[in-house]
């Protein structure tokens, strides 16, 4: 309440000093009462220890309460207080002064009525008028403080009265109206605002609706579903089989193929001297096993669309289609026949499924869960050339072919053990089967349809994750080389896996990896390498006490093409520049063998380049433990040839598409032989697999 902020350590000073002072006179007014002869002394028999002592103890009171509480009644009081302690202090000092010159009392007794003087010694004189000094010095100091309070107080009481006198003007009608009109037009503003904010809200959740209800629908449409029509099925099943089992209303299924067998009849009725069929054998196999697709029945040299389509785990549609002209028998054989145009031109008895094409841009065909059944692809038979089928267009003939990426038996064992994070697939029967570490690149995470690939043909597969995925980090800092060799053994310690030595295969910065393995790892004793370096590109490598220092990537050279898509291939530094010898894989100190796999028209960097060096590297060390496969027009990504090419896709932790480079007809024709020859090669190496 006082006018100064800063002057707040002075008042609780002067509190201090009132209230000390106060409880000091009236403590020592006490004990003189207490100790006094019949004959007070004048500072006694006047209580001037207890009304000044009273006084000060109730003006610091005061002051303390003003200092928690604003009041200007608070002021006034400590005001009229410390006006009575200026006097009280006065009068004390008169009456210390008067005792001092007047006799002690004690040393002197009333007598009748005479007074006698007692004979008392010099120090007695010393501390009666010692004391009563000291009271005055005290009371001087009360005063001090005193007159402060009551400065400190006028000038708070002082504000007050221009607080008060301190009124706003008056405002005429038209500012009083114009604020009003202001403050309507503020209301209004924040009342839109609300609105505005809350329209937004219920967009929102109706589009989160929208986006559910149309999730939901494609999850409904990518469902795989096989009707089971024979119980002794379900007796041969599983209990892992019969737990996916589910009662489902397929009457829509089959009043729709009712009404497209109904259409067929209906156009054999037409034409009775046409009986068209499209046959598809064997209708359910592994993904990279070959099928027969041959159409008969139909008139000499007609035209007719083959047409392939499948709806993926994630919604997407992918359709292939192709023309072909009937035979002077009125056939179409895949094998022999050639496709006039569409997606592909020539014989491909397998283009259906190697040229597909996704709806949407930049989408990928992967199975991720290989054990949920198989990829169901339709093929569809119209007639004459149609580009795009309306659903109006009923089909001359149609069939449903399953394309699995496990074959029947295979295990699957979630891998959470140590550091190790993955998924074991393992052949049926007793084993022991040769062991291989499936790896892929740079995306992170755990992809299995290559594993499940593999231990369909007999051989007891880890697909390992080392980054992205669980509880690994989310990015790669550094190859750990530590890692690898624990789930090597991890793998070498399972009873159906055959040792003493492994395999390993991997793709991109798995191939990478997998060079580094080989070079390091005895385990290791084949590993191929599918469009990697032969370099530490980005990361270090670390591997007991020894460490390799990577190349740093060179992102100021990323392109974007056309399409919007990033293209990696000068991100990668010169490998041939001695600067960065100390990076290299010293892939020379391989025990095993190392198969080479490039795509030549790879974008994602120059495996081909890579592949060269590191097999000079391996001939001026006098080794022969190589082989290399180069594909020219094949693109980044060769795999198991169920794969249709990919050659632009979005990938975890890219802001843009990456363009990986590749053209439809010789990369199909890679992943077709470069399998075959892995699948020779780990044979060959790990010893003979049991192939289902």
């Amino acid at each position: 309440m006082f006018p100064a902020a800063n002057n707040s350590l002075f008042r609780r000073r002067f509190q201090a000093i009132q209230i000390i002072s106060g409880f000091t006179q009236i403590s020592f007014g006490i004990a003189l009462m207490i100790t006094e002869s019949p004959a007070p002394a004048l500072t006694v028999a006047s209580g001037v220890y207890f009304w000044i002592g009273f006084l000060l103890v109730s003006s610091g009171s005061v002051l303390v309460e003003t200092e928690r509480r604003e009041s200007i009644w608070l002021v006034k009081v400590c005001y009229i207080i410390s006006g009575l302690v200026i006097l009280a202090t006065l009068a004390a000092v008169i009456i210390h002064s008067v005792e001092i010159g007047q006799d002690i009392p004690w040393c002197s007794i009333l007598e009748g009525s005479k007074m006698t003087l007692l004979n008392c010694s010099q120090s007695v004189y010393i501390l009666s008028h010692g004391i009563n000094s000291v009271f005055i010095l005290l009371c001087l100091l009360e005063l001090c403080t005193a007159i402060a309070a009551l400065v400190f107080g006028h000038k708070a009481m002082k504000q007050q009265d221009y607080t008060r006198m301190d009124k706003p003007l008056h405002t005429s009608w038209e500012r009083k109206m114009k604020e009003r009109q202001e403050k309507k037009i503020v209301k209004d503003f924040a009342r839109h605002l609300q609105e505005e904010k809350q329209r937004e809200r219920e967009e929102k959740k109706q589009r989160r609706e929208e986006n559910l209800k149309r999730r939901l629908e494609n999850e409904r449409k990518a469902e795989i579903v096989q009707v089971i029509r024979n119980p002794l099925k379900l007796k041969r099943a599983k209990k892992k089989q019969l737990r996916r089992i589910e009662k489902r209303d397929t009457l829509a299924l089959l009043q729709k193929r009712q009404a497209q067998r109904k259409e067929a009849k209906e156009f054999q009725a037409q034409h009775p001297s046409v009986m068209i069929q499209l046959r598809v054998t064997p209708e359910t196999s592994l993904v990279d096993m070959p099928v027969r697709i041959h159409v008969s029945g139909l008139a000499p040299t007609q035209l007719v669309t083959l047409q392939s389509s499948l709806t993926d785990e994630r919604g997407v549609q992918f359709r292939a289609r192709a023309f072909y002209r009937a035979d002077e028998a009125g056939e179409v054989d895949l094998e022999r026949a050639a496709a006039t145009g569409g997606d592909y031109v020539g014989i491909w008895p397998m283009g259906l499924f190697w040229f597909l094409k996704p709806e949407k841009l930049f989408h990928r065909l992967v199975k991720r869960d290989v054990m949920s059944g198989p990829f169901c692809f339709q093929l569809d038979l119209f007639d004459s050339c149609q580009l795009l089928p309306s659903p109006q267009v009923v089909p001359l003939a149609t069939c449903t072919v399953e394309r699995w990426y496990v074959g029947p038996g295979v295990e699957r064992v979630p891998v959470k053990q140590g550091r190790v994070r993955g998924a074991l697939f393992l052949p049926p029967g007793p084993g022991p089967f040769p062991g291989v570490i499936d790896m892929f690149g740079g995306a992170g995470g755990l992809i299995e349809f290559r594993s499940s690939l593999l231990a369909s043909r007999g051989f007891a597969v880890l697909a390992l994750a080392f980054f992205g995925y669980d509880d690994l980090p989310q990015v790669l800092a550094e190859v750990d080389l530590e890692y690898f060799e624990e789930a090597a053994n991890l793998l070498l310690k399972h009873p159906k896996v055959r040792g003493p030595g492994l395999g390993v295969i991997g793709v991109s910065k798995g191939a990478e990896v997998s060079l580094a393995m080989a070079a390091f790892l005895e385990q290791v004793v084949a590993a191929v390498w599918i469009n990697g370096t032969g370099f530490l590109n980005g990361t270090p490598l670390r591997y007991k006490g020894i460490h390799i220092p990577h190349i740093p990537y060179c992102p100021e050279r990323l392109l974007i093409t056309e399409m919007g898509a990033l293209d990696n291939y000068h991100v990668f530094r010169d490998p041939q520049d001695p600067a960065h010898a100390a990076a290299v894989i010293p892939v020379e100190k391989a025990q095993g063998e190392v198969l080479f796999v490039v795509g030549e028209a790879d974008r994602n960097f120059n495996s081909k380049l890579f592949a060269e060096m590191a097999i000079e590297r391996m001939k001026s060390h006098g080794k022969k433990n190589y082989t290399l496969l180069s594909y020219p027009g094949a693109g980044h990504l060769i795999e198991p040839p169920g794969s249709p090419l990919c050659s632009i896709s979005l990938i975890r932790g890219s802001p843009k598409p990456v363009h990986w480079g590749g053209e439809p007809e010789p990369h199909a024709k890679a992943q077709e032989h470069s399998w075959q020859e892995i699948l020779k090669f780990l044979d060959r190496c790990l010893g003979p697999s049991s192939n289902l």
